[in-house]
């Protein structure tokens, strides 16, 4: 599943950043975006039947 890896590589660059004191928040920031943005269309896709 797409997001389900989304999720873990911004966990990894958390991660990642919290060890090297250099936060990528911006590109972190953005997957959450397109996380929201890909988990949207899986529900609109699922249900567009109904509609």
């Amino acid at each position: 599943m797409l997001t389900r890896k989304i999720e873990k590589e911004c966990q990894n660059s958390i991660a990642h950043a919290s060890r090297s004191r250099s936060f990528d928040f911006p590109s972190c920031f953005l997957l959450f975006l397109w996380n929201q943005t890909v988990q949207q269309i899986e529900i609109q896709q699922k249900y567009q039947h109904f509609f």
